[in-house]
């Protein structure tokens, strides 16, 4: 099952050949025009890849990037920079340099606050020239692509390039975010993220400490009208590298000596965010319906902050672990809770920053119904769709006809529960019926489907 939302490694290098040059000219050129400018202290930003595409967490198509151009402001020879914790329950801080340099002077608020929303719209000017720039080159890294700018987001961070390759059908889009970089240690609205992880026995004081050696960005997210009429304060707390950090690490993925993955805990998380591709219904909710892949991301954290023994999460353990994160999943969703892992007081699904509250029992119901299959041990209906061309037609033809999966191993739940009563009832059923038919003859089966 894991195998249909996964994206296959000739996808991810054929691809990266075509947005890094564009990337990489761009931050060049942008470099150029700052220091021309007189700002090249302040756009000497260092790139950072980002998100679920290099976190190898993508499940649909490879056609989005997104990258952090990362400015560094702070420094023994440099601005520093005062953290003003505001609004701590919302993952937003003010920036505030001690001493004003004439770069900065013109991003500053009266009160002396960097303000996000004038270096993010000084940013957007900066791409902007840098891909007419490029554009012009005939003999550049733009020729025979189509590069455009999307029109501005409101409360969006990022600036957007949308990249066409007629000749090929390519269409790919890259978000470039600018962040800040800050200084350690970090901010005070994290103290206490570490101590349900170190109760269950999930990470250790000192991978705690080696965590929170990572540095934090903020971006130019905005803030709820209320609290930052015009966008002018509040930058919103990233922990992008740290979690990225994470899920490469043998902390969340543990590794064999073949460098194959030993648990099922990324692949649950593919699975949950192909299940909200394929049955979060569009004409419903629609396109944005305020529920996103890091809610789920969360939610996976927080499980296995709950239940961090390995061999629970083993690979063959799959539909279990599915099941139990749907569990907790729901469990959020019925008390509109969903603390953000690194800053405790911070509520994921606090109305003044979660727009799609009225939204939530349809996802609720959503994940219920493909629960259901898994406790029956039938193959959702949704990993039977193609997802892309070539690569998922392969995979439907393969799976054409296949409902039933009973070499999924469903172990209940150490807690009493009717649902996971039922599970161990389906599972001796089920070893019943594999004793009939002859295990040779239903492992070769298997062994073709998968």
């Amino acid at each position: 099952m894991t195998e249909l939302v996964r994206i296959s490694q000739e996808d991810r290098s054929s691809t990266s050949k075509l947005y890094n040059p564009i990337v990489d000219g761009i931050a060049e050129e942008i470099k150029k025009t700052a220091a021309r400018e007189g700002e090249g202290d302040i756009f000497q930003f260092q790139r950072l890849n980002s998100g679920s595409y290099f976190e190898r967490l993508k499940v649909d198509t490879t056609d989005e990037y997104d990258f952090m151009f990362c400015i560094r402001i702070h420094g023994e020879d440099e601005v520093v920079v005062e953290l003003d914790e505001v609004e701590p329950s919302l993952g937003m801080v003010a920036v505030k340099p001690k001493n004003n340099s004439t770069s900065l002077a013109s991003y500053l608020t009266p009160d002396g606050y960097l303000s996000p929303k004038k270096l993010l719209n000084r940013f957007r000017g900066l791409v902007e020239r840098a891909v007419n720039s490029l554009r012009k080159a005939e003999a550049g890294i733009f020729k025979g692509l189509d590069v455009e700018l999307e029109e501005e987001k409101d409360g969006c961070p990022a600036v957007t390039l949308v990249v066409s390759k007629e000749q090929e059908g390519t269409h790919i889009s890259i978000d470039l975010v600018l962040a800040l970089e800050l200084p350690k240690p970090w901010p005070r609205c994290t103290e206490g993220w570490g101590y349900g992880v170190t109760c269950t026995g999930w990470l250790t004081e000192r991978q705690i400490r080696a965590m929170e050696r990572t540095v934090l960005h903020t971006v130019a997210k905005s803030a709820p009208y209320d609290k930052d009429p015009g966008g002018h304060k509040l930058w919103r707390l990233s922990f992008s590298q740290v979690e990225m950090d994470l899920f490469k690490s043998d902390m969340l993925n543990p590794t064999d000596s073949g460098n194959h993955a030993t648990t099922c805990r990324k692949d649950c998380l593919r699975c949950l965010k192909y299940i909200k591709l394929q049955v979060i219904p569009i004409n419903v909710v629609g396109t944005d319906s305020g529920f996103a892949s890091y809610h789920l991301k969360t939610v996976l954290l927080h499980a296995i902050a709950k239940r961090p023994e390995v061999n629970f999460w083993e690979k063959e353990n799959l539909v279990t672990c599915l099941v139990y994160l749907i569990d907790e999943l729901v469990l959020c969703i019925d008390n509109r809770y969903l603390p953000h892992f690194f800053i405790p007081g911070y509520n994921l699904f606090n109305p003044a920053v979660f727009k799609g509250l009225e939204h939530l029992d349809i996802v609720r119901e959503q994940y219920l119904l493909v629960r259901e299959d898994l406790i029956e041990r039938r193959l959702p209906q949704i990993f039977n769709v193609s997802r892309s061309s070539t690569q998922s037609k392969s995979r439907n033809q393969s799976t054409q006809g296949m409902k039933h999966i009973s070499n999924w191993k469903l172990t209940p739940k150490p807690q009493d529960g009717d649902s996971y009563s039922t599970a161990c009832i389906v599972t001796c059923i089920c070893i019943v019926i594999i004793f009939l038919i002859g295990k040779t003859m239903y492992l070769s089966k298997l062994n073709r489907f998968w």
